[in-house]
């Protein structure tokens, strides 16, 4: 398979004419189906066309998880604009401005006075940046017909989209990302994903990630319709799933194993699940099991990130021992490596720096000439893995992940890993915090299984002297980051 330079207005406009009475996209108030969406769109597009908005032209969107927002994406994808997609926990532009990044809109497209609900459609208003005048639209329904006003952006190698990184670990990045990226990681992702060619999806995940942003995709590319609940409540989602009957989702583990909490302690039907893509986090061999057996369904593990969308993946019909203990294998137009520290490629099982060449690696970040590219091409991820005889990708920490301890590297993964190895913790998250003896030590914050107590000579055991963290606290929840990841930061900045 080789990389296409079909846009996002080819694929629509494509959809349109061959499946015009497909539902596409839906809520509990709208249905549109795959002509209606097209329709849509271009009269979007059109409104902001009219209102100025020229390709290249830079559009800070509140991105809530709603149908409103993913037509919007659409509209400024077709038109060749560039989309800044913002947290809809914040206001838009306080939002670019805490990011860090030096970037500055040319316009904005918001609903947020009229409220913070990170579900919410309607109330849209455009604001001209450099005149400040304000101008409030609306997304129609029934959908609006109307003929382009403008030439549909033919350049999908152009900046399409800036994804702001969720700053875990300290000052966010704009990534720089083209429809050729996007595209081609969405047809790269096909075998691996796992489609039934009759699914229907759940939006669970936020659109200013750029894991939201791939489910939206898919929906136009791979043709399937997806429905976007009004709340991502696990109870509420578990009866969507009995009333739609959905069969795939994705989502980080956290959530996942919340909603299979919720099914054994409820008992939701949930047989029409079958597919639910996992990334973002790690999730144990437990874990993975007490999912998978427990809401019926075969979990695809991926791994990418802003920097290169998709890397690695294992399809539903991979063993479930390679499912559940690796990230897959390298998607078929990627190229993946293990380097060490010197750029030299390391055999099958021995832990390195993973690189990757691919069509989805970002066009850079945002007013900064650093790109981690090495002279052949290879983007470095930053994350430590191996690949073992098989050709199956398994991550085993992160590079800036690390803890320095009396001058020695010490990989928080692999403290997290013994943690969660003992029978009465059920997840962990360790991080480095200042230390009068050791310079850094690592901190946990642990979560046990259910009906379980901690037995703290059962966790020394696990640890040799330099290892064993300053403090261990015991948590019912780990704050997240908007997209979902554990909030490393967050941690660091409370228990210091």
């Amino acid at each position: 398979m080789k990389p296409t330079t079909k846009t996002m207005y080819d694929y629509l406009s494509i959809y349109a004419k061959e499946e015009p009475n497909e539902l596409l996209f839906f809520d509990e108030d709208r249905r549109y189906t795959v002509k209606e969406t097209y329709n849509e769109v271009v009269a979007i597009a059109n409104s902001l066309y009219a209102n100025g908005i020229r390709a290249s032209n830079r559009i800070a969107l509140r991105a809530t998880r709603s149908v409103d927002c993913t037509f919007l994406f659409f509209a400024t994808q077709i038109m060749g604009a560039v989309v800044l997609l913002c947290d809809g926990n914040c206001k838009a532009e306080e939002y670019i401005k805490e990011s860090g990044v030096e970037i500055e809109p040319d316009y904005v497209i918001t609903n947020e006075e009229a409220g913070m609900d990170l579900s919410a459609n309607g109330n849209w208003e455009l604001k001209n940046c450099k005149t400040g005048e304000k101008v409030a639209f609306a997304i129609a329904y029934p959908a609006l017909k109307e003929e382009i006003a403008f030439e549909p952006v033919l350049n999908a190698h152009a900046l399409a989209m800036v994804i702001f990184t969720s700053g875990s670990t300290g000052k966010s990045k704009g990534v720089m990302l083209s429809q050729y990226n996007y595209i081609n990681h969405q047809r790269n992702f096909k075998d691996v994903g796992g489609h039934l060619g009759n699914d229907s999806a759940l939006q669970l995940l936020p659109l200013h990630h750029v894991f939201g942003i791939t489910q939206i995709n898919d929906a136009v590319i791979h043709r399937c319709p997806i429905f976007f609940p009004k709340s991502i409540d696990v109870d509420y989602v578990l009866q969507c799933i009995e009333k739609y009957k959905f069969t795939r989702f994705g989502f980080v583990p956290s959530y996942a194993l919340a909603m299979a909490d919720v099914k054994r302690a409820k008992g939701y039907d949930t047989s029409s699940l079958k597919v639910v893509v996992l990334a973002g986090a790690p999730s144990t061999k437990e874990q993975f099991e007490y999912i998978q057996d427990t809401l019926g369904l075969k979990i695809v593990p991926v791994y990418g990130q802003s920097e290169c969308i998709g890397i690695s993946g294992a399809g539903p019909y991979e063993r479930d021992d390679k499912r559940a203990s690796s990230v897959g294998k390298i998607l078929p137009m990627n190229k993946g490596y293990v380097l060490d520290e010197k750029g030299n490629e390391l055999p099958a099982g021995v832990e390195g720096e993973i690189c990757v060449e691919s069509p989805a690696i970002m066009l850079g970040y945002y007013g900064e000439d650093y790109m981690p590219l090495d002279e052949k091409g290879r983007l470095h991820t930053g994350d430590l893995g191996y690949l073992d005889e098989e050709g199956f990708l398994h991550i085993t920490g992160r590079i800036k992940d690390i803890i320095i301890i009396n001058g020695n590297n010490v990989s928080a993964a692999r403290l997290e890993n013994k943690l969660t190895s003992l029978p009465f913790i059920f997840n962990a998250a360790v991080v480095g915090v200042k230390d009068e003896k050791r310079g850094e030590a690592p901190l946990a914050l642990v979560v046990l299984k259910e009906g379980e107590s901690y037995d703290e000579e059962e966790v020394k055991k696990v640890f040799n002297k330099a290892e064993m963290p300053k403090d261990i606290v015991i948590v019912k929840e780990f704050p997240l980051t908007s997209s979902g990841k554990i909030d490393k930061q967050k941690i660091k900045e409370t228990y210091q």
